[in-house]
């Protein structure tokens, strides 16, 4: 017998899809679905072939419809434009759609006249009604669709179009479920499901549904940026972050995604990534004025002045409403230009006055305070507290000018008292209410808040100082020279030079 020699595979060769059409000869510019299907028409044809009686009535049937049926010729944007939610508008291109969809249905509406009401044109005449803005037309046809045909998916689809328009958000839902229990696969209602869970906030539906879509449609753009939104919005920032690089790099054009990739950067103080995220959004959109002012932020949280200004100025030449800019420019420019400065923060506190810009009013009244100009200076403390009353910078800063310039001590020790109270932990508020409590010779009281400020700084040499200063002036030597001298034995303190130690030796040998 033949013996057969050679190895041989265990799965036979089957061609590919290429090599088929290849051999079939299928036309170049023929639809592929339809041309599929027609080869599988032709094979249930051979295998089952329909009785003479079925084959006399589809016969029948399809020479009246050619004869008695007119074509219905509908523009392509119509097929396009039906998905949309909301119906139409005013528009020039609305107003073509408009003509266009009801003259088909019109046409619908005479073959259901004519031949009786089948499920399909039902269903389509109420997309059509419904994106007419007739929905009360279009709910009882694609309601009597669903009853002629109890698992036309389509018109379950279109009603709960209908419902979104009608604000009937768990009736859609409903329409969306019956969907996906016959087609787990309809990525259009796992979409539309998780965008309806998205505005009723309920976050882990949402993303349980655009995490479905995306199983299904992995170039998903959108289902990720909205996700990394939900994911935003639970708190998962690590999650959220890789579906908006996800999303940018699916679409590269979509700055959002980049934008929002950037700000978490920023506000947690990764000021080089921030850097990075915004000049790649602005090589996509080179008048975004708001990356153009969060990396000019960034970089001068990194020191580099010179490019902030560059990017402030450029925000504020692309927005001049820019009042976040304004204020910015004017922080930077406070030392080496403070006239610019003074223009820049009065600028942004003429566009924005809220309390949101409240401090572009409080940098004004320092730079006041620099320029010597006490008057307007407290004017701007005082309009600071106006709009936030928990400034505690702007009591202690106010509190300075009347112990140092006005020499209003009762005053002065009343505002550091208040900064106190607003934030007990602000050490500078404790160490200005010492100095004044001393101007008026109340020792015990400064010496308490110098102690006050150890506790909470216990590692600031000068604070040590002060206090042995004044226990030197109580009579307590004792205690004055521990002070002094623990003082000088801090690391870097005040003992680290030849002239500082002779100080201290010399207090100490007193």
């Amino acid at each position: 017998p033949h013996v057969r020699t050679g190895t041989r595979g265990s799965v036979s060769n089957i061609p590919s899809f290429q090599q088929y059409s290849s051999d079939r000869k299928m036309p170049r510019k023929a639809d592929v679905r339809e041309w599929v299907r027609d080869i599988w028409n032709d094979w249930f044809d051979e295998v089952f072939p329909p009785s003479e009686n079925e084959w006399s009535e589809v016969s029948s049937m399809v020479s009246e419809q050619d004869t008695e049926r007119k074509p219905t010729t509908v523009p392509t944007i119509t097929a396009d434009a039906i998905e949309s939610i909301e119906p139409l508008g005013e528009s020039e291109e609305d107003r073509a759609l408009l003509e266009a969809l009801e003259d088909e249905a019109r046409q619908l509406t005479e073959r259901i006249e004519k031949e009786g009401e089948t499920a399909f044109d039902l269903c389509r005449r109420g997309a059509i009604h419904r994106k007419l803005g007739q929905l009360k037309k279009a709910e009882y046809d694609l309601t009597k669709a669903i009853a002629l045909e109890q698992k036309l998916l389509d018109a379950y689809w279109h009603r709960h179009l209908l419902h979104l328009v009608q604000e009937k958000p768990a009736a859609a839902i409903e329409d969306l479920n019956f969907i996906l229990k016959h087609n787990k696969k309809h990525v259009g209602a796992y979409r539309s499901r998780a965008e309806i869970y998205r505005k009723q906030d309920d976050y882990t539906s949402a993303i349980v549904n655009y995490t479905q879509a995306i199983k299904l449609q992995p170039d998903d753009h959108e289902a990720y940026y909205y996700r990394a939104e939900m994911y935003e919005k639970k708190g998962d920032m690590l999650l959220a972050l890789e579906d908006f690089a996800q999303a940018t790099r699916l679409m590269p054009s979509r700055t959002e995604a980049v934008m929002k990739h950037g700000l978490y950067y920023f506000n947690n103080g990764n000021y080089i990534g921030a850097v990075n995220d915004f000049t790649a959004l602005l090589q996509q959109e080179p008048n975004n004025a708001v990356a153009r002012t969060y990396r000019g932020r960034a970089y001068a949280h990194q020191g580099h002045y010179s490019q902030a200004v560059e990017d402030l100025s450029a925000a504020i030449h692309l927005d001049p409403n820019n009042a976040i800019a304004f204020y910015h420019r004017g922080c930077l420019l406070r030392k080496v230009h403070p006239k610019k400065a003074l223009q820049d923060l009065s600028v942004s506190i003429l566009l924005d006055d809220s309390e949101d810009n409240v401090k572009a009013v409080l940098h004004r009244g320092i730079l006041y305070t620099d320029m010597q100009k006490w008057t307007d200076a407290i004017s701007d403390f005082e309009q600071a507290l106006k709009l936030d009353r928990n400034l505690a910078s702007a009591l202690v800063n106010l509190g300075l000018i009347y112990l140092h310039q006005l020499e209003n001590y009762f005053k002065a020790i009343g505002r550091f008292t208040q900064a106190i109270k607003v934030d007990p932990t602000y050490i500078r508020a404790y160490i200005c209410r010492s100095e004044a409590y001393h101007k008026i010779h109340k020792r015990k009281q400064a010496l308490l808040d110098v102690t006050r400020a150890i506790h909470l700084r216990p590692d600031v040499q000068h604070y040590y100082m002060r206090r042995g200063q004044l226990l030197l002036q109580m009579k307590n030597l004792e205690l004055a020279s521990f002070c002094v001298q623990h003082a000088s034995e801090l690391k870097d303190g005040l003992g680290a030079s030849s002239t500082q130690q002779a100080v201290v030796q010399s207090f100490l040998k007193q």
